[in-house]
């Protein structure tokens, strides 16, 4: 028998990762060996920075944190500060604090067809979307249908066989 492949998937934080038993739930589907492991790296702001936005606002508990993380680019739409300081009305609300909930965010936060992305993902609605969809947020979703999607791109890449993903986002979302 042919040794397990390696993979990793990387995050911060990354603990908490469904991706190996996603791809071990894709791996399976295959006959195919393969160890996964969770690798803690740093976050997400370069993917959106790249889409040239008008303005990125960062929120978090701590202002200092936000203003420090703003500061490590140099892009004059990225600002940052407390929570209280997310004022006006954005297209994204990008939410990647964890389970924690958006207790001192305003309501008025959505654009007309904003959506609530939650990076998290749950048995049931997160805390942030519970929250956004109280706050009338046109749109919401969690990070489970992505988390899902972008391990089977990878498990194509690797492999070269695309895995089915509806059963696997059903099966993740009973566990």
């Amino acid at each position: 028998m042919a040794a397990p492949q390696k993979f990793a998937v990387m995050g911060n934080p990354v603990a908490h990762s469904k991706s190996p038993f996603i791809h071990r739930a894709f791996a399976a589907q295959f006959g195919i060996a393969l160890c996964y492991d969770a690798l803690l790296v740093g976050g997400i702001l370069s993917p959106l920075l790249a889409q040239k936005p008008a303005r990125i606002h960062i929120a978090n508990r701590t202002a200092a944190k936000a203003i420090a993380l703003a500061g490590e680019f140099s892009c004059a739409a990225l600002s940052g500060g407390g929570l209280e300081t997310a004022r006006g009305a954005y297209d994204l609300i990008l939410h990647a604090a964890g389970p924690q909930g958006p207790s001192q965010l305003s309501p008025g936060i959505f654009a007309d067809s904003a959506l609530a992305y939650d990076l998290s993902y749950a048995d049931g609605d997160t805390p942030f979307v519970t929250w956004a969809k109280q706050n009338h947020a046109p749109r919401t979703a969690d990070g489970a249908g992505m988390l899902v999607e972008q391990a089977a791109e990878s498990f194509f890449v690797w492999h070269g066989r695309r895995p089915g993903t509806a059963a696997v986002v059903a099966e993740l979302r009973r566990a």
